[in-house]
């Protein structure tokens, strides 16, 4: 114990060093997340977002409601979650679709609830920059799901922004 009392004190500034190397990057990485909601100017530029993107933009924009938010940044296969998001306890969770053109159908929205049943969620989010079809918001009728589409999402996102951008009284 003497030899590895001596030897600490020399080791202590190299894994000081190691822990405080990701701090950059994670301080980084929240920096471009916030931007990329700061310089979203409607339906449009949120539709030019590659997949990735605007998956983080969803997230962020939850973050600023206030929830605990964990991304799947896992590569592959995601088990229809692609956010999971904490308040009060309970928890929600989010697929994005970053489909343009082509409508999100009634399949997706059960396979999301059948996820949000097995994962005991208290609710989820289809989360599109296009849109539903009608047996979609059907099916989810009278049900915790939610889906967003591309309209609800930019106005989401406008209301964000302009609620952080007031002075504060």
């Amino acid at each position: 114990f003497v030899g590895l009392a001596k030897v600490l004190p020399h080791l202590a500034p190299l894994v000081a060093a190691i822990l405080l190397i990701p701090a950059p990057f994670a301080a980084f990485n929240s920096y471009r997340k916030r931007k990329l909601l700061d310089t979203q100017s409607g339906l449009e530029s949120i539709r030019s977002l590659p997949w990735r993107q605007f998956e983080e933009l969803v997230a962020e924009a939850y973050r600023r409601k206030d929830y605990k938010v964990r991304e799947n940044n896992r590569g592959g296969a995601d088990g229809g979650i692609d956010i999971k998001l904490e308040k009060d306890g309970q928890v929600h969770l989010v697929q994005c679709k970053q489909w343009k053109s082509q409508k999100i159908g009634v399949s997706v929205i059960r396979e999301m609830f059948g996820v949000m049943v097995s994962e005991g969620a208290a609710s989820v989010s289809v989360i599109t920059s296009g849109t539903f079809t009608r047996e979609a918001g059907n099916f989810a009728i009278g049900k915790p799901v939610d889906l967003i589409d591309g309209d609800r999402l930019a106005a989401l996102i406008r209301d964000i922004r302009s609620i952080l951008s007031r002075p504060s009284p």
